[in-house]
């Protein structure tokens, strides 16, 4: 396989490439599927970036991560994990093709009202309560970008385990998931730090201009001015001064992203369960009913005062009048989500799914 892939080459003698997107850790190569069954043949090879692959422990545990996805199997609900293919040494996972681009692309727009956030939100809890039966124990990165929005408006789960994946890299990470499909905006790629010194490549390899542009690609959205990327110890993460700390993915014991982090996956990462998971989604239902999240921070550790500390307050400021008698029902079910302690929250997604739905019977059906 060529260092570099474009658009027009084939990966394997079967898949040939057509379009490509850059992510913070990720590259995703939309493609034909000359072996494909018929209606499937236009699918999405998603890897890691070449620089996180230098590593046989990395490799192996995102193949790994990437056949538990598969597990999980068809729902409407979960982005179709179909395979992981393993060409020239560099694992793939195959995926099925979302072109509605993620969540973020309805956040703030008029067409993301409050029956519609409800029904985002009862879809989410579908496929969860799927993933969770399928063995799944937590996803663990919940945010707007893993989740997509398919042209019927179907919102479908992504990348399930790959928080795990890449769990001892610090990379500086847009707000859109990397790897969302499809992704417009071009820009220059961010660059990657490691800390785990079996990942880190030789100082011959140019660590310095990590992340040279894939020829054809179009990458995230993502100002190249806010990028900013100093070393940290393994042992403990220090926060990187100069960026926009929601745009953070923490690495290590604090695995996640800031806005919607848990907090006990800011104490005891290794205790998290799928209560984690009901806490990042009220961050997210949240920001799909407000247009913006429910607080501000500028270091990785502000994030780790608010989540533990902190309070949200009513979301019924946010509704129109027209909704104003379900605002406390709404706001209850947030509170609820939001309670430090994991076990003063919904105990499943089942129950979450039950209290939404209660909610959202009554409201006008489009």
């Amino acid at each position: 396989m060529p260092a570099t892939i474009a658009v027009g080459d084939w990966i394997g003698n079967r898949f040939q490439v057509f379009d490509i997107h850059q992510g913070g850790m990720s590259l995703v190569y939309v493609v034909n599927d000359h072996l494909g069954e018929p209606g499937r043949r236009v699918v999405a090879l998603k890897t890691l970036r070449g620089e996180l692959l230098r590593s046989r422990i990395r490799v192996s545990r995102f193949a790994a991560e990437c056949r538990i996805w598969a597990q999980l199997g068809e729902h409407p609900n979960i982005v179709r994990a179909h395979s992981v293919e393993i060409i020239d040494g560099r694992p793939y996972v195959l995926l099925e093709l979302i072109q509605g681009g993620d969540l973020y692309r309805w956040i703030g727009s008029p067409r993301l009202d409050l029956p519609q956030a409800l029904r985002f939100s009862y879809q989410f809890c579908h496929g969860m309560e799927h993933a969770l039966r399928q063995g799944l124990h937590c996803h663990r990165d919940i945010k707007p970008g893993n989740l997509l929005v398919t042209e019927q408006g179907t919102l479908k789960i992504t990348d399930f385990g790959l928080a795990r994946a890449c769990e001892e890299m610090v990379a500086v990470r847009p707000e859109l998931s990397d790897g969302s499909i499809p992704l417009d905006e071009p820009t220059k790629p961010q660059r990657i730090i490691f800390t785990d010194p079996r990942d880190r490549p030789e100082a011959s390899s140019g660590m310095g201009s990590v992340g040279g542009s894939v020829p054809g690609a179009r990458s995230l959205h993502l100002d190249p001015s806010r990028v900013v990327i100093e070393e940290v110890e393994t042992t403990d993460y220090q926060p990187v001064s100069g960026v926009d700390a929601s745009r953070l993915t923490r690495s290590g014991a604090r695995l996640g992203t800031g806005p919607y982090m848990a907090p006990e996956q800011f104490r005891d990462p290794r205790s998290v369960d799928v209560r984690a998971d009901i806490y990042s989604f009220a961050i997210v239902l949240y920001e799909m009913i407000a247009g913006k999240l429910p607080f501000k921070a500028r270091s990785i550790d502000a994030w780790d005062d608010f989540h533990t500390v902190g309070r949200v307050g009513s979301i019924a400021r946010f509704l129109p009048h027209r909704y104003a008698r379900y605002a406390g029902p709404v706001d209850a079910i947030l509170q609820r989500c939001l309670a430090k302690d994991p076990d003063d929250r919904f105990q499943s997604m089942a129950d979450l799914r039950k209290a939404i739905k209660q909610v959202a019977t009554p409201l006008p059906k489009r």
